[in-house]
Order: structure tokens, then C-alpha cells, then sequence
């Protein structure tokens, strides 16, 4: 399970989970280093994560040999403690 902390849950009035998926459009991507690739990402979310002042939780779900799925979570990365320009934080936010 993860865990936030007690000041976070205290602070959670509800979640949003969105499927971010890399190659977007060109006209509306932002464009950031993908497993030593550039790649096309559009940033929506994380600029909503960054307006808003969310805790963005990384997650991904590796597909097993056997069929299964792991889930896999990341460190919550919290979009308050970014620094910079709302550009510099978006994109700090992106990846």
C-alpha cells in the first residue's frame, strides 16, 4: 500500500488518475527525454497537477510471462516543492 502520510491524507479532497500516454500530437506536446528518446508528451495533466498543487503518484502496470499484472508505484512527487517558471514546473512535472 502507499503510504502519503497523515498531512497528506488530511489534505486529499479527491483523486484524478489519468492515462498519460507519450507520442501526443505534435501542435500540443511538449517534448522530453523517454527512455533515452525524445518524445512527444502532452502535458494537460501535469499542468492541471501544477494549478492544482497535486501529489503526483507515477504508477505502472507490468504485464507478467503468466498473464498477470504488477502494479508499481513511484515516489510521490509533490508539485507545490517545484521551483522555476509555470513552464519549468509543468515540465518538471511531466516526466
Amino acid at each position: 500500500a502507499l503510504d502519503l502520510g497523515a498531512e497528506a491524507h488530511k489534505a486529499v479532497r479527491g483523486i484524478a488518475a489519468f492515462l498519460v500516454d507519450h507520442n501526443a500530437g505534435r501542435d500540443e506536446a511538449t517534448f522530453l527525454s523517454f527512455l533515452g528518446r525524445l518524445a512527444a508528451v502532452n502535458a494537460g495533466p501535469a499542468l492541471m497537477a501544477v494549478r492544482a498543487g497535486a501529489l503526483i503518484v507515477p504508477t505502472a502496470m507490468i504485464r507478467m510471462e503468466e498473464g498477470s499484472y504488477v502494479q508499481h508505484f513511484g515516489e510521490p512527487l509533490d508539485t507545490m516543492r517545484l521551483e522555476g517558471s509555470r513552464e519549468d514546473r509543468v515540465r518538471a512535472a511531466a516526466l
